[in-house]
């Protein structure tokens, strides 16, 4: 999977959640303001990535995570797309 795939999926699976089309979604997107994720949408998206992507998120990194940019790199670090 190259970057622009890894970025795909974590897009894909944010506009599932937030129940939007991928096109509106950007790095740049916020998840509260632009999308209105509350708690409840955050802990399923959470729940998602760590399913998609085989790992576990810690709540203090979840609660720093406010963008899609902010996922995608988070996961980045600990996910290294091909």
């Amino acid at each position: 999977m190259n970057r622009r795939e890894f970025e795909e999926r974590i897009i894909r699976i944010v506009a599932g959640v937030a129940r939007t089309d991928t096109g509106t979604i950007t790095l740049d997107t916020d998840l509260i303001t632009d999308l209105g994720v509350d708690s409840a949408s955050a802990l399923v998206l959470l729940v998602e990535l760590e399913d998609e992507f085989d790992v576990t998120l810690s709540d203090r990194a979840a609660a720093n995570l406010r963008t899609v940019g902010d996922i995608v790199r988070y996961l980045d670090g600990i996910v290294k797309p091909q």
